[in-house]
């Protein structure tokens, strides 16, 4: 809404507004616009919620959306906690606290990730879907460690680092 965007840095080479996330009264800020929960790659070790990598991927989930679904939606990249600094599971509790939070505040949030961050997108969105039935629209994980046929990226990219898939499996 333009009112609303007129303080707003637009991002550099897009459409796209850069935006606190504190400075957002959720209640009001465009209630009907969807929110894509994004959580990045990273091994929980690694990682940034401003790799251009989940700006791309969250314009290619909007033009994969059926034409006649709008175009508006409100992305939103988590920076969650990484080890060593901050030790397992502070990354899922981190997860699990954004999404609670949109999910009391707001009635369309979709959730995606990709590897570590996939794990991420699986476990809060499943936790959201059970706490607030109907409010999670969606969860894409690309690449999950959990993946059990052990042919995602994430297995093909460590096939010289773990011994085996089996080891991978059981982690």
């Amino acid at each position: 809404q333009a009112e609303e965007m007129k303080d707003l840095t637009l991002l550099e080479g897009s459409d796209c507004y850069e935006v606190d996330f504190d400075s957002i009264d959720w209640n009001t800020f465009a209630p009907d616009v969807p929110v894509l929960v994004q959580f990045h790659f990273g091994g929980f070790i690694i990682g940034v919620h401003d790799d251009p990598g989940l700006t791309e991927e969250a314009v290619r989930l909007l033009e994969a959306a059926a034409s006649e679904v709008s175009k508006d939606v409100i992305t939103i990249t988590v920076d969650y906690a990484l080890a060593p600094n901050e030790p397992f599971p502070l990354g899922v509790m981190c997860a699990l606290s954004v999404v609670d939070f949109l999910c009391k505040n707001r009635n369309s949030v979709h959730v995606t990730g990709q590897s570590a961050g996939a794990g991420l997108s699986l476990v809060a969105g499943l936790e959201g879907f059970r706490k607030y039935p109907r409010k999670i629209k969606s969860i894409r994980a690309q690449s999950p460690y959990i993946d059990p046929s052990a042919d995602g990226l994430g297995y093909w990219t460590n096939q010289n680092v773990f011994p085996d898939v089996r080891w991978l499996r059981f982690a």
